[in-house]
């Protein structure tokens, strides 16, 4: 009788292993500030680049990548700054119970540059999801559920704030003039 219980703990524990395993990993770079707002902020030396230069790059590739109908862009070549709003397009995706069929994640977006390093700040970040047919839209702290629709909308955001980031500091370091608008 035991050999059975043993037999049926393993068969049903066995899949919830199997589910943790093949969850992917993702880095969360988005956290709560000491003022209490979301962000993802970083520091980010770079040797050999004057800030002018950085500034430069930065802005080449911030129009090239993260440019809006309305361009909202604000380069301040003085004081050495760019904010900027933009949005990205969420994948669809779904899962059992659950889809999402469209979304957008809004952001501002905030650089600085001093010799030899630039501060970057993603902040106001929301989520604008159609989830289940209805249209939802939630600051990044309020999405606090461990349910599925929210876990892969935090991992979406987490991901692309990261991917934006790398993409911006290559693109400082390197000088790099490839842009979205080479067709």
């Amino acid at each position: 009788m035991k050999k059975i219980l043993l037999a049926i703990a393993l068969l049903t524990a066995a899949p919830a292993v199997q589910a943790k395993e093949t969850e992917p990993d993702y880095k969360v770079v988005v956290v709560k500030n000491e003022s209490g707002a979301f962000t993802y902020e970083s520091v980010v030396n770079i040797e050999g680049v004057t800030k002018e230069e950085m500034f430069n790059r930065a802005k080449q590739w911030i129009i090239a990548n993260l440019k809006t109908n309305d361009n909202n862009i604000a380069f301040d070549a003085n004081s050495l700054t760019i904010n900027n709003s933009a949005t990205l397009v969420l994948k669809p995706a779904g899962g059992f119970n659950w889809a999402i069929t469209s979304g957008f994640i809004n952001f501002k977006l905030n650089v600085q540059f001093k010799d030899g390093r630039y501060k970057f700040v993603f902040d106001n970040i929301v989520v604008q999801t159609a989830y289940m047919g209805i249209v939802a839209t939630a600051a990044y702290g309020d999405l606090k559920t461990n349910r599925k629709p929210v876990q892969y909308v935090r991992q979406e955001v987490n991901t692309n704030l990261l991917a934006i980031a790398q993409q911006l500091e290559a693109a400082i370091k390197n000088g790099s003039s490839k842009t979205s608008d080479n067709w």
